[in-house]
């Protein structure tokens, strides 16, 4: 019996976990003893996988930009408002 085969497969992988469960186990919110957990800690495909997604998550925590305050917001479209209307005639 194959204990640590998974159902849901990844795109293009064989009995891998699905990418859900990557983000879970990167984040400890897989238990340690859920099989997609174990098939991950062992499977090459998966950590490489994983190293992947780690990889874009750092580079998307490192670019993210910050929502702004909704005041901020509410100037920035008054201001575009204002410019539509100094900038000619209503189309």
């Amino acid at each position: 019996m194959m204990a640590d085969k998974v159902d849901l497969t990844g795109p293009g992988t064989s009995g891998c976990p699905a990418e859900e469960f990557l983000a879970r186990f990167s984040m400890n919110e897989l238990p340690a003893d859920a099989p997609e957990a174990r098939h991950i800690a062992r499977c090459p495909e998966c950590r490489r996988r994983l190293d992947t997604l780690n990889e874009a998550l750092r580079l998307w925590e490192r670019e993210h930009v910050p929502p702004c305050d909704a005041a901020v917001l509410e100037r920035i479209r008054k201001g575009f408002h204002r410019k539509l209307r100094e900038s000619g005639p209503e189309i």
